[in-house]
């Protein structure tokens, strides 16, 4: 993080979930509208400075992962936080 960028995890992450920095990431799509309301209350100044960027949906499956894992390429983005660590806890795929 920058210097003038607050460590988001040691100071809110105690009052909001991880998955409330990414609301049902499944269900948006490009040109949706996010409300952010609430985290303008928490964080005051969120509002100004998020910005959302129109990109292509990308189309991973299943197999696709299970190939990454298998071949060493990175997969963490492609699943959810415990997903991600119990795949590795365990060595699945490998």
């Amino acid at each position: 993080t920058s210097q003038s960028s607050p460590d988001w995890s040691a100071q809110y992450g105690a009052m909001v979930p991880e998955e409330a920095f990414f609301p049902s990431l499944s269900s948006l799509f490009p040109g949706d509208e996010v409300d952010l309301s609430g985290w303008e209350q928490l964080v005051p100044g969120t509002q100004a400075k998020v910005r959302f960027v129109d990109a292509p949906l990308l189309d991973v499956s299943s197999s696709d992962i299970r190939h990454r894992i298998r071949e060493g390429l990175p997969f963490r983005y492609y699943l959810s936080q415990s997903v991600y660590e119990y795949i590795q806890e365990h060595e699945l795929y490998r």
